[in-house]
């Protein structure tokens, strides 16, 4: 009996599980799908998803809010601490979620059980709870919370507490410097309070709100995420992102909005998913996709428009059981008179033989009953009419709201405005064909008549003749192109080509006929001038490669022949000339000659090894870059009398041979230039390995010169192979000079990926 027991148990729990995973799963495809719907054509589907997946303090904080006034209700009334302790962390969340009023409410129970317990410490800390509050509703609070909670606080043993009040004075200093001694003074205390504590999620929050206010935004995060704070960390990412925005780095601000708007998703954040997507709106459209721009800005407008009608639905609510209790107290009232009449009537009724008389009496007192009581109902008549002109006037809000959202369909239509793009809609069964404000300027200012005939009279008039046949198939009903969502073609409106992309979807009936067709329509003339350009830069490159190549190759191939040819010449006189000194009967003069001849050969074969070298340095391959780079410098030194100092680090696998050569020229180049034109007394080379690339620099004390004219000029050959080689490595090449202030060539050359 017992296994049949545990097995029914054990199945109830497995559905269970699978219960729970398949709710979360279902959320999630739906919390997925948020980004996946059009939002201007799936307006009603998001709505749905915002209203049911999302509210104002997310699910988190719902639910701790619930948490902490069960705790409130749990409570003996003589344990004062947990109820100002729940009703404190309640008016947190309402702070956080900018609800006021409701946060001083709770920060005043809270006070007031503090108080009553006489802990003034714990009520010092609530003061400074209400006196920020004040500060940012922009409220003038009764009382000075600040110097109140202060002569308090900066005597306190608790270095929690006393950091807090640090933070606090961080906000509020009277000038700049108190507020950062303040901040100084909170960051350095709860640093060590997390050290010494690591596992109190409360001190990370409150390092992170420290950091934040500092403008520390990647501590900040880090210390975000060890609290288990999500909303927090959503806002400290928001503000690390803001600050990438200002530094220009896009693609990292993009990531972390993204993440800040998946944090937002899971945890119901409807506030912080606004500012993900509005801030994501506006990355897109600092990097130039205003498509995704605006898609996000819609989306942004669509969770403000739920938070407005949640504001005004809780409101609306609170008004009601207002009105319910106030309601409800004055029935109470009246049933208490009714009951005490009926009270009064029974007992005369009990002495009629013998009241005879008081019987009138009661009667008028009853009437007078009566007459109070529909007084009152009256009254209670016209307070029913004012909350009834309190709703209107939320009505005449909720008009204004309608007012908003079309102000910012008006902003939609400016965005496609700058992004050169209209939208279109060809309906077969009405037969017609209808187009945004956009459209016609898009073809040039053509006056373009609505319906059915619009695209057929841009074809023959606009539309080049190559592009007109396809484009009228891409935009035939038929089977065709029907599934090709997208092409481009030519207008010819000025004797000026210019490109346009339309895009299309359809809707089909359900015997698969096509009812239909609608999409967009986009001039993008600039991308296609601008892919163009890309396109001749990158084909000069290549032939400037090719052309370094070949030079390499020749420089090779004279190199070979100079050591296999005349070197091997040289070598033989030189010999040949050893021989004939060891003769003893040959005399002094043939002595002397020969021996000239020897020391000729002898130099003229050194001076043709080092063209050979510089020609190819074979010696990169046997003994590396670094140390041919230091063969080189010392051979300068000894041949120009400079100070060249020779800094390199060995870097020795990072490049192949060819990239190694390449950064040899670079060198050889540089110095070229440094011994023929600068005057240079002081020499710097540089070699250093970093993290992921290599640095270079050259620097000289010689006398400069004029950057933009030397690369206009033909003089300014050797500067442009050293600004290719550079380009060829995928190297960051940066030269700063001026006339009488030297040369610096700075290169950051990334590591060969093998």
């Amino acid at each position: 009996m017992k296994s049949g027991v545990s097995i029914i148990t054990i199945h109830n729990k497995f559905v269970f599980v699978f219960f729970v995973l398949s709710v979360s799963l279902i959320a999630q495809s739906s919390l997925d799908s948020l980004e996946l719907y059009d939002p201007f054509t799936q307006t009603e589907k998001i709505r749905r998803i915002i209203k049911s997946e999302f509210s104002t303090l997310g699910r988190e904080y719902s639910e701790k809010v619930l948490e902490y006034s069960d705790e409130i209700h749990r409570a003996a009334d003589t344990d004062y601490a947990v109820k100002a302790w729940a009703n404190i962390r309640i008016g947190d969340i309402y702070f956080r979620s900018s609800d006021y009023n409701r946060a001083l409410s709770y920060y005043f129970t809270a006070l007031r059980l503090y108080e009553k317990g006489q802990d003034s410490l714990m009520a010092a800390f609530v003061k400074l709870k209400l006196g920020r509050v004040h500060y940012f509703a922009d409220i003038d609070p009764a009382t000075d919370y600040y110097s109140e909670a202060g002569s308090v606080l900066k005597n306190s043993s608790d270095n929690f507490l006393l950091s807090y009040y640090y933070y606090i004075s961080a906000i509020n200093g009277k000038s700049a410097d108190e507020r950062a001694e303040y901040l100084q003074k909170a960051t350095a205390m709860q640093e060590r309070l997390v050290m010494e504590h690591p596992q109190n999620k409360d001190y990370h929050s409150a390092l992170a709100s420290s950091y934040n206010l500092a403008g520390r935004y990647d501590l900040a995060v880090k210390s975000a995420e060890k609290s288990g704070d999500n909303w927090l960390l959503v806002l400290l990412l928001n503000n690390q992102g803001a600050r990438m925005v200002r530094e220009g780095s896009y693609q990292q601000a993009l990531r972390v909005f993204q993440r800040s708007v998946a944090l937002s998703k899971e945890g119901r954040f409807k506030t912080l998913l606004r500012n993900g997507f509005e801030n994501t709106a506006r990355v897109y459209r600092l990097m130039g996709d205003h498509r995704k721009s605006t898609v996000y800005m819609q989306l942004m407008i669509l969770v403000m428009e739920s938070l407005y009608l949640e504001q005004i639905n809780s409101q609306i609510s609170e008004m009601r059981v207002k009105y319910e209790s106030e309601r409800k107290e004055l029935e109470n009232k009246y049933l208490k008179t009714e009951s005490e009449r009926l009270s009064q009537i029974a007992d005369a009724e009990k002495n009629l033989n013998k009241l005879l008389a008081a019987l009138t009496l009661i009667i008028a007192a009853a009437l007078g009953v009566v007459y109070v009581g529909n007084r009152k109902l009256k009254k209670m008549n016209a307070q029913l009419d004012t909350r009834n002109a309190e709703i209107l006037r939320k009505q005449e809000e909720l008009s204004s709201l309608n007012k908003i959202l079309t102000e910012s369909e008006k902003n939609l239509k400016d965005a496609q405005a700058t992004a050169h793009l209209a939208n279109w809609e060809m309906d077969f069964a009405a037969k017609s064909v209808t187009y945004s404000d956009q459209f016609p300027s898009i073809f040039r200012g053509v006056y373009i008549e609505p319906g059915m005939q619009a695209f057929e009279k841009i074809i023959p008039a606009l539309c080049h003749k190559e592009d007109a046949p396809r484009l009228r198939r891409f935009l035939d009903a038929g089977q065709e192109l029907l599934n090709i969502r997208e092409m481009e073609f030519r207008i010819i409106p000025d004797h000026t080509v210019h490109w346009i992309r339309i895009k299309k979807f359809i809707r089909k009936n359900e015997n698969g006929e096509v009812i239909k067709m609608y999409g967009t329509v986009q001039d993008i003339t600039e991308q296609k001038i601008e892919e163009e350009n890309k396109i001749k830069i990158a084909e000069q490159k290549s032939y400037t490669r090719q052309l370094i190549g070949y030079q390499e190759e020749e420089r090779k191939k004279i190199a070979g022949e100079l050591h296999d040819g005349l070197g091997q010449d040289l070598l033989l006189i030189k010999n040949r000339a050893l021989l004939a000194l060891q003769n003893q009967q040959i005399d002094s003069f043939a002595y002397t000659q020969i021996n000239e001849i020897s020391a000729t050969a002898s130099t003229v074969l050194d001076t043709l090894r080092a063209i050979s070298f510089d020609l190819r340095p074979v010696h990169i391959e046997r003994i590396g870059l670094a140390e041919v780079l230091k063969g080189t410098a010392e051979r300068l030194r000894q041949a120009s009398q400079k100070n060249i100092v020779c800094d390199v680090d060995d870097i020795s696998g990072l490049f192949s041979v060819e990239s190694e050569v390449n950064l040899f020229r670079i060198y050889q180049e540089a110095l070229n230039n440094i011994i023929k034109y600068s005057d240079a007394l002081d020499v710097y080379m540089g070699l250093h390995k970093r993290e992921d690339y290599v640095h270079i620099l050259i620097r000289d004390n010689g006398r400069g010169f004029d950057y933009e004219k030397t690369m206009k000029e033909s003089e300014g050959f050797g500067l442009r192979s050293i600004i290719n080689r550079a380009e060829f490595v995928r190297g960051a090449i940066l030269i700063n000079t001026s006339p009488g202030n030297g040369t610096v060539i700075d290169i950051s050359v990334p590591f060969e990926v093998k």
